[in-house]
């Protein structure tokens, strides 16, 4: 069976064995009031108030005297019936006996009043905090929008090292009527982001400085290579510039004999190798 609270209207759902058929008295967990509560198979016995009130008037009023031509009394109104869970037993009458209230209804009542405050409590939670739901908010244009992914492409252009405002000033939406290039970014402001290839660092990679030790070592071999042509070109100046070198510094004419001759058997050996080399090709 369903008990209402009189007072607060808080409702407890409790079995019907709690309650026996005299009725018993129940206290609302939640405000504390008390009241006594019939039997849901037996109406509640509600005295007329009007006859238990004359009753007891009469018997607590001392006789009067005897009139000759008493008037007859004026009918009051009727009282209203007050409600049912309220109506207790009058004064001077004998109501039903009241009993104390068993401590496992009270558990029970108790319980069901903490739920339903913990629930009336998780909905008013509920209505009060709306978490975000992710929605973009509704103020922002489409002209607004384009700023500022263009202002985030010429960030990712500009690289890491550029700083950007997390807050940009807010731009004034513009006229639907204005020209469409307007909402496109400035060329001027790209260009001037825009590295020269002179700026440009080299690429990291998963191996580190691989790239730029390649290029190290192509580096070498064009020095390298450089060195051998320019040293020969040194041997042969000076084989051919042996004999005025000679006359003109008269000391180095022994070092330069001996210099031309070895090179002469250098010469001699080199042909002689080639030879053997384009003997067989030749047969």
């Amino acid at each position: 069976m369903r008990l209402i609270c009189p007072n607060c209207g808080a409702q407890y759902e409790v079995p019907t064995e709690v309650i026996p058929e005299a009725g018993r008295d129940v206290q609302c967990s939640n405000c504390g009031h008390t009241w006594f509560q019939y039997h849901p198979d037996h109406a509640a016995y509600e005295p007329d108030e009007y006859a238990v009130e004359e009753d007891t008037a009469e018997a607590s009023a001392p006789p009067s005297p005897p009139e000759p031509e008493p008037e007859p009394p004026e009918e009051p109104p009727a009282p209203e019936a007050p409600p049912a869970p309220e109506a207790g037993p009058a004064p001077g009458t004998t109501g039903p006996q009241r009993r104390s209230l068993d401590p496992s209804v009270a558990s029970v009542l108790r319980e069901e009043a903490e739920r339903e405050a913990q629930a009336r409590k998780a909905d008013s939670g509920a209505l009060e905090t709306q978490p975000d739901l992710g929605l973009d908010s509704p103020s922002e244009t489409d002209e607004e929008r384009r700023a500022r992914q263009a202002r985030e492409r010429m960030a990712r252009m500009r690289g890491p090292s550029a700083e950007v405002d997390p807050h940009p000033p807010e731009e004034k939406p513009q006229s639907e009527t204005g020209s469409r290039s307007q909402m496109l970014p400035d060329v001027d402001e790209i260009n001037q982001t825009l590295r020269s290839a002179t700026d440009r660092r080299p690429v990291e990679t998963p191996q580190g400085r691989a790239p730029e030790i390649e290029e190290e070592r192509r580096g070498g071999f064009s020095r390298g290579f450089f060195l051998m042509i320019l040293l020969l070109v040194v041997i042969v100046a000076l084989y051919g510039l042996a004999a005025p070198l000679a006359e003109m510094v008269p000391a180095l004419a022994p070092l330069l004999e001996t210099y031309v001759a070895e090179i002469n058997d250098l010469r001699v050996w080199l042909q002689d190798s080639v030879a053997g080399l384009t003997a067989p090709t030749a047969e």
